[in-house]
């Protein structure tokens, strides 16, 4: 009878012992907690990634840089004195930039520009008809934009104000009349133009390393460059670009 209590003690300790002692559970104890783990790092990571990607773009360092590019049409006319009858003239605008974080959200972006501006206008009225004739002023231009980027709610998408003063040089100026008749005004119009270029627009995170942009500008001309009257430059680009970090 003692034996046979002592042999069920026995069985019973071997069956409860690795429970009290802890050895079959360090598989359960353990390796649950270090996944849990590396999920929890896998997905930080994850959630890193994503919003590096976006505060990268916005909110850059201040020693980062961008390179961009920018192409579209201009919409140009001019505002005169005496006022005049006349419509705009269509035009390409395109130009490259480089641009770098001053501050949280502040961007200063230097821009080399080749535009067509000018309007058209109504140049005389001979037996009641109108001759009518389209002023081309092309130039090169200088800008150095200041830009304020907002980003709008947690995703990928800014909104940006910019204001830019713009030095031009004139690589063209002359009328065209009736569609046939090429007239040089380089006599006339002066070979340089300062404006005021304001504008805002769209800017959105592709990827790690670029964005897609879009924009809206209005030239505003500080000078008068018609030497007989008064004439200061005007215009309304509507663009589209990329920007690349580096």
């Amino acid at each position: 009878m003692r034996r046979l209590i002592s042999f069920v003690i026995t069985v019973l300790f071997l069956i409860l012992c690795p429970s009290v002692s802890g050895e079959t559970s360090p598989t359960l104890l353990s390796a649950h907690p270090k996944q849990a783990k590396e999920d929890a790092t896998k997905g930080g990571r994850k959630l890193a990634s994503t919003s590096e990607v976006t505060a990268k773009a916005l909110k850059p360092k201040v020693a980062s840089y961008q390179v961009g590019m920018l192409a579209g049409m201009n919409l140009g006319y001019g505002a005169t004195n005496p006022s005049s009858t006349g419509g705009t003239r269509t035009g390409l605008s395109l130009s490259v930039f480089l641009e770098k974080g001053i501050f949280d959200h502040g961007f200063i972006a230097p821009e080399i520009r080749y535009i067509q501006r000018g309007a058209q206008t109504s140049l005389a009225s001979i037996a009641g008809v109108d001759v009518t004739g389209m002023v081309s002023l092309d130039y090169i231009e200088f800008l150095l934009p200041l830009k304020y980027k907002i980003p709008l709610g947690p995703k990928r998408l800014a909104f940006f104000l910019s204001l830019a003063p713009t030095f031009a040089i004139a690589i063209n100026r002359s009328v065209e009349v009736l569609g046939l008749v090429n007239v040089d005004l380089i006599s006339r119009f002066s070979n340089t133009d300062v404006t005021l270029n304001a504008g805002g627009g769209l800017e959105y995170v592709m990827g790690p390393e670029w964005s897609g942009i879009f924009q809206v500008r209005n030239a505003f001309g500080l000078k008068n460059i018609d030497s007989q009257n008064e004439f200061h430059t005007r215009g309304i680009e509507i663009l589209l670009g990329f920007l690349f970090r580096l």
